[in-house]
């Protein structure tokens, strides 16, 4: 009865999503230009020997305004920006991702295979969102969104010979996409693919506490809005979804912090911060935040105008605190 009644209360809010999406047309890169990786320096986030974290802002600005026109641009847009991209649309479950040939080099010059996932866009992705109950994958050996599942399912066996093994692949997506950026991560990894790196803006979760201590070693950094409570879903209770990987909070237009993999295991997910009832109660939560050109239009300012990092609540995420 509790999942039930969760589910109803998934699709009001994504409801209420979708309905604003229709007059998207403001939602579109207004500068694509932005979408061009022009640094050398390929690494989101470095870490030094003392522990302090370098944020290369203008590459996840990058990647925020790739995820935006993958979802509100044309494909004659992007195309202007990467000539090399090709669009598959998944008819199942309605995905559409872009794989670009050239998006970055690597150090012996070779252009980076480039995914990007669109997010919801379509009523039958939101039923793969609300599809959450856990399914076991014996390819991954783990517990994953069963939506997420079978949505990677398709692409892996339209998508993946379209790869080539002995190049890189960096994945990329929002919302939806996030989800599916990181479970197509662990499919391409699993197949010997060398994935250099995933990231992903307001992504949910997509397996639990077991899937995390698996498949924490993956180039995972996700971008969250500090009230975007998208991330906060699917509950911990009662499947034990959980996150993994880096992740870049984004406070306001000003601040900012960082969680790494050491302070997200040591992390209470089923608190009550966690609970996505709870922050609609409390009001901590925007939902334009969601939204991946406000994330962009944020990282853009923040490539401006350097932000200050902020040691939050001694470590402790706005999505899985106690």
């Amino acid at each position: 009865m509790q999942s039930k009644k969760f589910k109803l209360l998934c699709l009001a809010i994504m409801v209420f999503f979708v309905v604003p999406s229709v007059t998207a047309a403001d939602r579109k890169a207004a500068n694509p230009e932005l979408a061009r990786i022009v640094t050398e320096d390929l690494i989101p986030v470095i870490v030094d020997e003392a522990g302090s974290y370098t944020v290369n802002f203008e590459l996840v600005m990058n990647y925020a305004v790739m995820c935006q026109m993958m979802n509100y641009n044309s494909d004659a847009e992007i195309q202007q920006v990467y000539r090399n991209t090709r669009f598959i649309d998944l008819p199942k479950y309605k995905n559409r991702m872009m794989i670009i040939d050239d998006a970055g080099f690597d150090e012996n010059n070779q252009g980076i295979q480039t995914i990007v996932f669109r997010g919801s866009g379509h009523p039958r992705n939101f039923l793969v969102d609300l599809n959450f109950r856990p399914s076991k994958s014996k390819k991954l050996n783990c517990r994953i969104h069963r939506g997420f599942l079978k949505s990677v399912g398709e692409i892996d066996g339209i998508a993946t010979e379209l790869l080539d093994k002995k190049r890189k692949v960096r994945i990329a997506g929002s919302s939806l996409g996030g989800a599916l950026a990181v479970v197509y991560g662990m499919y391409l990894k699993k197949q010997g693919f060398d994935i250099d790196l995933i990231i992903t803006f307001g992504q949910p979760r997509v397996t639990d506490t077991k899937g995390r201590a698996i498949w924490s070693h993956l180039p995972l950094v996700r971008v969250v809005n500090r009230t975007d409570a998208f991330p906060a879903i699917p509950p911990y209770k009662p499947f034990g979804y959980a996150h993994f990987g880096r992740m870049i909070l984004l406070h306001d237009d000003y601040y900012y912090s960082i969680y790494d993999e050491k302070i997200v295991e040591k992390l209470k997910p089923e608190g009550k911060v966690a609970n996505f009832v709870y922050k609609l109660k409390n009001k901590d939560i925007s939902i334009p935040n969601h939204f991946i050109n406000l994330v962009a239009a944020r990282l853009e300012l923040y490539v401006k105008r350097k932000p200050i990092y902020w040691l939050y609540n001694l470590g402790i995420l706005p999505e899985d605190a106690d």
